[in-house]
């Protein structure tokens, strides 16, 4: 999925699922972890977007369950329903609500139908059972449940299973493959109907041949009939207006101006500033942002009241500023005398990184460069250093990572994980010790050379990458030579993935584009470089064919401006041809100026001895004859 528009963190995309007009061919259908997509992106979890579109997670898949109402799920993606992705899924007049969700009885593509209100594409075996066509069912499987009542029920153009959560929230009996009697509750958007003479009917209350209204979401029977529903909320929550009518639910829209995503209100003062932000999303502690979780910030920071406040110092999670859950490393949640949590976090003992109390013998988990003294395995101990010795353990010199081990019979040990930079890790009898490599490593900066090559390095000291092509180690992964930046957990210059890309900031963020390219993502670290001549063009920008150095212009896309000398700039001609022409007017006036010089003064020559004559410039004539006396 990678270099495609919209499939940055995209674990799984589809090519051209929709074929209709505006309509973008990729879309992702299944993200990274920590993402959701929404609308054929992936967002962050914690975004606005993505709280606002209802999208849930529960397993951690990066797949959305389900929708909030203003999106429709479609291939584990929501999709705002007023958009044109939504619309090549299902045309608005199809789109259908029904308990908080938008549902679809017909969908655009002729070869998908509605399955528990979802479009989904028809299997090697068809339709599973069902009889459908043209987008939409006639008529359900006569598949049975465990008890033997139908499975199955048509709900406008529909199949349901009764047995899923949707299913059961809309129908509460099935006969002959219908739904006969409606779930009743009092956020249900459905009605049993019993007209005279007529069979009872589960049917939605936006169904005007009930006496329903077009988006409503709740409603009762009417009083003046049996066969006749009454609207007492829309599909957006609000009531019915003077004239019955409810509007369409749609997502929440920031208003026009504003700045900040999600805001439902900007300050007066500054677009940058909100005052309030749609539900449920949280509020930034300064104003500048709208959050569907405060773990958007991090840890540290809790819900208040519409606010993503800061914890006490060292906690890591709180419901309250001052009770907290769970704290830093280094610090324990103190117990009181009732073995109660007080809410607070107190330090650890030293080389601590969790521990049961503040004792030097409470710790249950220890910092880098310290191993655990315990009796057994799984208990608490005192952290001591990798190089030292303590509580019947003996230490490894030059060891700065390790970790402790008690065998069966209660034997004691330290495995040394990392040396010292200049020391080599090596089995002596059983046990991890840090040996100096035999020979002097001659390669700047390098911890520890290749075996029996003091040329090429193998792992650089702190602070220093490796260059894998020359095995020599550097500050500037710029320096190992095409586009590289640090991997810190490898210690190693690596590859830029982005395309056009001179210095990388990490594989997907570039901080500088090469010369002969031009950023087109407007954050601070570049997702994207497109080639000056790059005319197959990217996120609506289009190279020029042999341009080498060009700039974007302030329109938003199109044709980028190509500075190479001989092409014209928008608005005025480029700076090599200015160029150009102030050399010729140069030249013109230099020759010019030559010819003057020639013909007045150099053809003139000097007067001979005697001779007379006056100035042609004060208007008198040469007297010819002087000069022959």
């Amino acid at each position: 999925c990678y270099g495609l528009d919209g499939t940055l963190f995209c674990e799984r995309c589809r090519m051209n699922v929709l074929t209709g007009a505006d309509v973008k061919p990729t879309l992702c259908t299944q993200c990274k972890i920590g993402y959701v997509p929404v609308d054929g992106r992936c967002l962050s979890n914690y975004s606005a977007l993505a709280a606002l579109a209802g999208c849930s997670d529960p397993r951690g898949n990066g797949l959305c369950g389900a929708c909030s109402s203003g999106f429709m799920l479609f291939y584990g993606s929501c999709y705002s329903v007023d958009g044109p992705l939504a619309q090549a899924i299902c045309a608005a007049e199809d789109q259908i609500y029904v308990n908080g969700r938008v549902l679809c009885k017909r969908c655009a593509q002729p070869d998908h139908y509605p399955l528990n209100g979802v479009c989904i594409g028809q299997s090697s075996d068809g339709t599973g059972g069902h009889t459908c066509s043209g987008g939409s069912c006639t008529a359900c499987s006569t598949k049975q449940t465990a008890d033997g009542t139908p499975e199955f029920f048509l709900f406008y153009g529909g199949c349901y299973d009764i047995t899923y959560p949707i299913g059961k929230s809309i129908c509460s009996a099935v006969a002959d493959g219908a739904c006969t009697a409606c779930a009743s509750s009092d956020s249900s958007s459905v009605i049993t109907i019993t007209a005279d003479g007529q069979s009872s009917k589960c049917l939605a209350c936006w169904d005007d041949t009930v006496g329903g209204v077009a988006n409503c979401g709740g409603c009762s029977l009417a009083s003046d009939g049996p066969a006749k529903a009454v609207c007492t909320r829309c599909s957006d929550s609000t009531e019915p207006g003077e004239d019955g009518a409810c509007p369409r639910a749609l997502p929440p829209a920031t208003p026009e101006g504003c700045a900040v995503q999600g805001c439902q209100a900007c300050s007066k003062d500054s677009a940058t500033t909100c005052d309030a932000c749609f539900e449920p999303l949280i509020m930034k502690e300064d104003k500048t942002k709208c959050f569907g979780s405060c773990l958007a910030l991090g840890p540290g920071y809790y819900n208040a009241s519409g606010t993503c406040a800061p914890c006490a110092e060292n906690c890591l999670s709180c419901v309250d500023g001052t009770s907290c859950s769970r704290c830093a490393d280094g610090y324990y949640l103190e117990v009181s005398g009732s073995d109660s949590s007080t809410g607070a976090c107190r330090p650890c003992a030293a080389g601590c990184s969790t521990c049961n109390d503040g004792s030097s013998t409470g710790c249950t988990m220890c910092l880098l460069g310290y191993y655990i003294a315990a009796e057994r395995r799984g208990q608490p101990g005192q952290c001591v250093k990798c190089d030292s010795n303590g509580g019947g353990y003996m230490g490894v010199q030059h060891c700065i990572v390790c970790r402790s081990t008690v065998g069966d019979g209660g034997a004691k040990n330290v495995v040394c994980q990392k040396c010292e930079d200049g020391y080599l890790k090596e089995t002596d009898q059983g046990k991890t010790v840090c040996e100096a490599p035999p020979l002097t490593c001659t390669v700047e900066l390098c911890a520890l050379c290749v075996a029996d090559d003091p040329n090429r390095c193998e792992h650089c000291t702190a602070g220093a990458y490796l260059c894998p092509r020359t095995a020599t180690c550097t500050k500037d992964c710029a320096s190992c030579g095409g586009s590289m930046y640090p991997d810190e957990d490898l210690g190693e210059c690596q590859p830029c993935d982005i395309a056009n890309c001179r210095v990388c900031a990490t594989g997907l963020k570039c901080e500088s584009c090469a010369e002969n390219a031009v950023p087109i993502s407007p954050d601070v670290y570049h997702t994207a470089c497109m080639g000056c001549s790059d005319t197959g063009g990217m996120d609506g920008w289009v190279g020029l064919a042999g341009c080498t150095t060009c700039e974007l212009t302030d329109k938003g896309g199109g044709s980028v401006n190509c500075l190479d000398p001989g092409y014209y700039r928008r608005g005025g001609l480029g700076g090599g041809a200015i160029a150009a022409i102030v050399i010729v007017v140069l030249l013109v006036l230099a020759v010019a100026g030559f010819l003057v010089w020639w013909f007045v003064f150099r053809r003139g020559g000097r007067p001979k001895r005697g001779a007379k004559y006056t100035s042609l410039m004060r208007g008198e004539s040469y007297d010819y004859r002087q000069s022959l006396i």
